[in-house]
């Protein structure tokens, strides 16, 4: 009887198992295939709408020579009328304000230590002439120079046509494909997404 029940019991855990496994592989379907119904969708209807990547102001951009900035939030607004426009948020502005005080603060040290002074020395030269810390001197200084005002000179509507895969902005042909809340580009015949710091493939998120 003993040996009649263990074997019952090792029978019910190897159904249960075989019950798991089975569920398991139907979830993976499923998840199989809502990727494959997410691939098949047209990328000229897929494309319409915000998407969001961070890209990289050069020292080119910058005007600064080994100076850059990573990691600045930009959008791409694609319309249903064949218009793109890039455009920057309150969050870049203020990303860009906090990474530009941090590099022009340590240039200041930099340079000035260069000549032979210590970073006590710098600070109370500072608090001296301006009645401030060298970082808040920045600060003053980044305010009159406007970042907001900056990245808004850079934001540009430019036209866009889709064929297939090829996606065309302002003359530019790029390969595009739209996956989920994803738009990648893995090719482009020119330095488009290079001029902003980035490398291929680019990945995009839908904006939410």
């Amino acid at each position: 009887m003993k040996k009649l029940l263990c074997l019952l019991l090792a029978l019910v855990m190897v159904l249960s198992l075989a019950a798991c496994s089975e569920s398991d592989s139907k979830r993976d379907r499923k998840d199989k295939d809502k990727e494959e119904e997410e691939e098949v969708v047209a990328l000229e209807e897929a494309i319409i709408g915000t998407w969001t990547v961070e890209i990289n102001f050069t020292e080119e951009m910058l005007g600064l020579d080994g100076m850059s900035i990573e990691g600045i939030p930009v959008t791409f607004t694609f319309n249903d009328e064949g218009e793109v426009t890039l455009g920057f948020s309150d969050e870049s502005a203020e990303i860009l304000e906090e990474k530009m005080l941090v590099m022009m603060t340590d240039m200041v040290y930099a340079e000035m230590e260069a000549e032979g002074m210590s970073r006590d020395e710098i600070d109370e030269l500072f608090e001296t002439y301006y009645g401030m810390s060298v970082s808040d001197y920045m600060v003053d200084a980044l305010k009159e120079f406007g970042v907001s005002d900056m990245l808004a000179e850079i934001e540009e509507t430019s036209e866009y046509e889709v064929d297939g895969d090829k996606l065309t902005i302002d003359g530019t042909e790029m390969t595009a494909e739209v996956k989920g809340d994803k738009l990648t580009i893995t090719e482009c015949e020119d330095e488009f997404w290079g001029e902003v710091g980035l490398e291929l493939p680019v990945v995009l998120k839908r904006a939410k």
